[in-house]
């Protein structure tokens, strides 16, 4: 069985939803399917090439154009890769104003079609803008069409009942879970001189890593924490003031753009708690690698499936950034509490997000 994958391709593209579909991938592989993917974005100059035993088609395309083509210019070039390599599934993650031309397209290429929705934002029509109109304009037609939709949480499925729509397979986001010794990681972390809380994410407006930075200046005299964060902050007039405060912080150390093999190894070698202030998330990467490494994770706004009712995850403030710092003093003054919690957090991870256990769901949902 050949299977498409319609996702920007990790780690030329870096990103949650790139990273999930990567691991997908590979598992796909190694069970025995044809794998290729379908990589749409500006950054990358190669037009095909096999990674990982993995071919990719690369399309570089003009977004001021397509948009106002309603992406018809790009799904050309699409459509003839889909006839040339005849896929038997196609999957996409992230709803977009591609999803609807690759369900419409999908009778008539002979592929089956599941879309992945990877946030809650792209079912939310709140802001006033083109871009809104144009989502929403390609949302009211896609669901005309037939095809498998999965969500990754409760709240997910939520939203398409408020949009009318009684469809959507749940399926968690899936991380490699590796044997540790999480008490004796946990347990020197506590005792270091320093302890490291640690932010991940590209800094877009709605990430809101401004508000990391306010919680890093609570701290500024404190020398027993630094604050340590990762990923792209853009070349444009937010980006630049963010570039601003951090070169005028005493604390806060950024390091760029790193692979997810190297943010794992941060979070389980140095990493003492993962800060999350997004507006919304759906179920966060950062959240899971957090958990799979031991590190409890305080997040601002974002409680997927209500997973924080269990404490030992870490909290929930529900929108309060002032509140961060007394938990962060409290969990810093119990070794007991934050060694167990680590533990349980660990445990909790391995249960829910192992790949083994989401991907056989992914399979049957190929297969039936």
């Amino acid at each position: 069985m050949k299977i498409c994958i319609a996702s920007g391709y990790y780690p030329y593209i870096k990103g949650g939803a790139e990273y999930q579909s990567k691991i997908i991938a590979l598992e796909l592989v190694k069970l025995g399917f044809e794998v290729f993917f379908i990589s749409i974005d500006n950054r990358n100059k190669k037009s095909v090439f096999i990674d990982d035993g993995i071919k990719v088609y690369h399309i570089n395309f003009n977004l001021k154009l397509n948009k106002l083509v309603l992406y018809y210019e790009v799904f050309s070039i699409i459509n003839k890769i889909l006839k040339n390599e005849k896929p038997n599934y196609l999957y996409q993650r992230v709803l977009n104003s591609m999803s609807y031309h690759y369900a419409r397209n999908s009778e008539k290429l002979g592929y089956k079609f599941s879309l992945h929705i990877a946030d809650n934002y792209c079912l939310e029509f709140k802001e006033l803008s083109f871009s809104r109109i144009i989502r929403q304009y390609f949302f009211k037609k896609i669901f005309r069409e037939d095809f498998t939709l999965i969500v990754q949480t409760k709240l997910q499925k939520e939203l398409l009942l408020s949009l009318g729509l009684n469809k959507g397979e749940q399926i968690y986001n899936m991380h490699k879970v590796n044997n540790i010794d999480v008490d004796c990681i946990a347990r020197a972390k506590f005792f270091r001189n320093v302890k490291k809380i640690v932010w991940i994410g590209n800094a877009r407006p709605v990430k809101q890593l401004e508000l990391y930075l306010d919680l890093a200046k609570l701290f500024e005299e404190n020398k027993e924490f630094e604050f340590h964060f990762f990923g792209e902050i853009y070349d444009d007039e937010y980006g630049r003031l963010l570039k601003n405060r951090v070169e005028s912080s005493r604390n806060t150390y950024y390091h760029g753009v790193v692979d997810n093999e190297d943010i794992n190894k941060f979070l389980y070698e140095e990493a003492f708690l993962t800060v999350n202030t997004s507006v919304s998330e759906g179920f966060s990467n950062v959240f899971i690698q957090s958990w799979i490494n031991g590190v409890l994770v305080l997040s601002l706004n974002s409680n997927p499936d209500d997973i924080f009712e269990n404490p030992q995850l870490g909290k929930c403030f529900d929108g309060k950034i002032s509140n961060f710092k007394e938990y962060i003093l409290s969990i810093s003054n119990s070794s007991t509490n934050y060694t167990n919690y680590s533990y349980n957090a660990y445990m909790t991870s391995k249960d829910l997000f192992s790949i083994e256990k989401n991907l056989s769901k992914m399979v049957k949902l190929i297969t039936k």
